[in-house]
């Protein structure tokens, strides 16, 4: 059976017609620690995907010095340029959650933002930074302990 090009075929996603058009090198820095990703974007004739993939400091430099490139964002003043899921992954790296609680305190904290954002118009970059540690602190420390004895349970 012959698939249409850009799908996916038995050989996965290198088989399916997808090419590496670029790669990007981030360095995410959360409370003074540093955590490396490198985006991937691949497209064919009808569709594209991007891929982000956790590197080693020492690809990072690698990088740095053959001229990609490169970008260095914090985490908690720029949270709503990050791409989500990789906001998730670097929160669950750092409280040593699962990514799957990380994206819902994530979820939890840009609604709570979203809804002051309608109740004032606008807010404060400084405010959203404080709110945005503040929140996912709390989500961490109080809700997702009882959320992992409901799931013990």
């Amino acid at each position: 059976m012959k698939l249409p090009y850009g799908s996916y075929s038995k050989k996965g996603f290198r088989g399916s017609g997808m090419k590496l058009r670029r790669s990007e090198y981030f360095e995410y820095i959360y409370k003074g620690k540093s955590y490396f990703y490198k985006r991937k974007v691949y497209t064919s004739a009808y569709d594209g995907d991007i891929q982000y993939e956790k590197i080693t400091k020492a690809t990072f430099k690698r990088a740095i010095t053959r001229g990609n490139k490169t970008e260095t964002m914090y985490v908690d003043n720029d949270f709503e340029e990050i791409f989500f899921g990789t906001v998730a992954k670097v929160l669950a790296d750092f409280y040593d959650i699962k990514v799957k609680y990380a994206r819902e305190a994530l979820e939890n904290t840009l609604d709570t933002i979203n809804e002051l954002k309608k109740i004032y118009g606008s807010i404060d970059e400084n405010f959203k930074s404080i709110l945005f540690r503040q929140r996912i602190e709390n989500f961490v420390e109080y809700v997702i302990p009882v959320k992992k004895m409901k799931e013990a349970i």
